[in-house]
């Protein structure tokens, strides 16, 4: 799940999944929002920046795992390729609309977010079903985690009463994408699979 948001500057949502797309997380929230405040908001982001340290830790530790065999490598970036393209698409369609939305729409928007959320959290069930090595899995965990942050998120910004408060999150957003690519980045180093393009 990667695709940036092409529509929108401020906020380009990322899918860290597969092909030329990865996942992410976190941010911050807005006051008129139902959803949080200002300062619920900043916790979140410091949430974030814990989960991109996990993470780079994790990728450290990946590095000295022994190497998986050239047929497991492929047979496992197969799978992983098969969850994470419909994801994808499916963040890129839902991505757009609540760009299209996101200014003049307040119903559409959220529901366009809430449609995030399911396909984040449909990404996660089936990564998590596939059963990876130590040092794959070390990294879809910290994948998992930074995503669950960022459908938290997704869910207070579709909470939202207004267009303002709505868009409030966006900024955060690409931010919480950015933590959530460093573990993508991994798991497609480890299984052979090129980098994800960026946002």
């Amino acid at each position: 799940m990667t695709p940036p948001r092409s529509t929108t500057p401020g906020r380009r949502r990322s899918a860290g999944l597969a092909g030329a797309c990865c996942l992410a997380v976190l941010g911050a929230a807005c006051g008129a929002s139902q959803g949080g405040s200002p300062g619920a908001a900043t916790g979140t982001a410091g949430q974030a920046g814990t989960a991109s340290s996990s993470a780079g830790t994790a990728s450290s530790s990946a590095g000295t795992a022994t190497a998986l065999s050239p047929a497991t490598r492929r047979a496992l970036a197969a799978k992983y390729l098969a969850v994470a393209h419909p994801a994808n698409d499916s963040l890129d369609t839902e991505n757009d609309g609540y760009g299209d939305a996101e200014h003049d729409h307040l119903a559409a928007a959220r529901k366009d977010l809430l449609d995030e959320v399911a396909t984040e959290a449909r990404f996660d069930a089936q990564l998590l079903a596939i059963t990876f090595p130590a040092a794959v899995e070390q990294q879809v965990q910290a994948l998992v985690s930074a995503n669950k942050v960022r459908i938290q998120l997704t869910q207070r910004q579709a909470r939202a009463t207004t267009l303002a408060s709505l868009r409030a999150f966006d900024s955060p957003h690409k931010a919480s994408d950015a933590a959530v690519e460093v573990p993508v980045r991994e798991i497609r180093r480890l299984l052979g699979l090129p980098p994800p393009s960026t946002s």
